[in-house]
């Protein structure tokens, strides 16, 4: 679902969706695919209701004529559950659809085998654009809706679908991050309260390294509104929205983990009439900037690497390290030091010479005066100069 914009450009009436046509002998009625979705999950019934009826124009700006023929095979009552859709929220619908088929090709130049990952897709059509041929896509949904979706749209051996609550974190197990992921989330982050936005995120962030995620979200007042109990154009209850964020508060989230490494938004592309031509400029209007929605990209950084093993963590015979062999033979190890880096050190945990004062650091605190030096545990930096010890702030004993 998208946020709605008031324009006071006037667009020709809504035009008509197809709908079946009976068969030549006009006895039997065609077979018709009965959609039964309610509360959150209709709200995929709403947005391909709306980005058909785009699609039906001669002059569309989103050509999608899968969503065209979903429209003629679903069995819902669309104008007495919905209301009939306006255009210049179906253009603003398809225009949000084709900002995420941009990022869509955009990975997939960079990674033609790559793996394609819809959160809460409902009846997206979005596969259909943008196949290149050899994309790999996971759709992650709850399983009322990803039963009508398997129901009535076609899949094939690099299609997947997966009933699972996108909010659980097990669904990452299953995907393939060997040749790059991206994460979509088109109309699914606002209907999550906010610590479940931001935990979703985390866990994408931590699950694909190198990986890319894209998500739109609806401003703070749109947000109260819709929790509100507000009526959506067509006369039918919104659901509400919990989460919300407006423009300057999108540097926020690389707070959701340290892994995300870059914040970006994506405009919308320009469309036609009034609508479509601020459409790109909307966040730099001053009536509509904390009042529209928006598009962000998340780019998460590469996994860091592991710390090479020291010479004393590398097994010995038997399937024993040496620490463990000292151990068992009651032999203290005086000096295991392991160079990992600066601020990487790692020191077997059972060392009985390890020092209670600093094991929370997981490091031997060389500042201390009173660590023996053979026990010092080199960082990578330089130890204090000569004639300059202890430091200041650390008195001496």
């Amino acid at each position: 679902m998208i946020e709605a914009v008031h324009t006071t450009g006037r667009e020709p009436s809504s035009p008509s969706i197809p709908r079946p046509t009976p068969p030549p002998d006009g006895n039997a009625a065609p077979r018709r695919v009965k959609a039964d979705l309610t509360g959150v999950p209709e709200t995929a019934l709403w947005t391909l209701q709306h980005r058909a009826a785009e699609a039906a124009r001669p002059d569309t700006v989103l050509p999608d004529p899968r969503a065209v023929q979903l429209m003629a095979e679903l069995d819902f009552p669309f104008l007495e559950r919905l209301g009939a859709p306006r255009p210049w929220l179906a253009q603003a619908i398809a225009l949000r659809a084709l900002a995420f088929d941009g990022v869509v090709r955009e990975f997939l130049a960079d990674h033609p085998d790559g793996t394609v990952v819809a959160l809460g897709e409902g009846l997206e059509t979005q596969f259909w654009r943008v196949d290149n041929g050899r994309a790999h896509w996971v759709t992650v949904d709850l399983p009322d809706p990803l039963a009508l979706r398997k129901r009535v749209l076609p899949h094939g051996p690099r299609q997947r679908l997966l009933a699972c609550d996108a909010r659980e974190r097990r669904w990452t197990a299953q995907i393939d991050a060997a040749r790059g992921v991206l994460v979509t989330a088109q109309g699914l982050l606002m209907y999550l309260e906010p610590a479940q936005a931001t935990r979703l995120i985390g866990v994408c962030a931590e699950a694909f390294p190198g990986g890319t995620m894209v998500f739109d979200t609806v401003s703070r007042r749109f947000s109260a509104r819709t929790r509100g109990g507000t009526k959506g154009l067509g006369g039918h209850r919104l659901p509400p929205m919990p989460w919300g964020m407006d423009a300057a508060e999108r540097t926020e989230l690389r707070t959701a983990h340290p892994a995300i490494g870059e914040v970006s938004g994506v405009p919308l592309p320009a469309g036609r009439g009034l609508l479509g031509r601020l459409a790109p400029r909307l966040t730099d209007l001053p009536l509509l900037r904390n009042d529209c929605p928006l598009l962000t990209r998340l780019r998460f950084g590469p996994a860091p690497p592991s710390c090479p093993a020291g010479p004393d963590d590398r097994p010995e015979p038997g399937g024993l390290t040496l620490p463990n062999l000292l151990a068992h033979k009651g032999v203290a190890p005086h000096h295991t030091t392991t160079r990992c880096g600066a601020g990487q050190v790692r020191r077997p945990a059972h060392s009985p010479r390890a020092d209670p004062r600093t094991a929370h650091t997981g490091r031997r605190d060389r500042l201390s005066p009173r660590a023996p030096a053979g026990d010092r545990v080199r960082c990578g930096r330089r130890p204090p100069p000569a004639g300059r010890w202890p430091p200041a702030g650390i008195r001496r004993r």
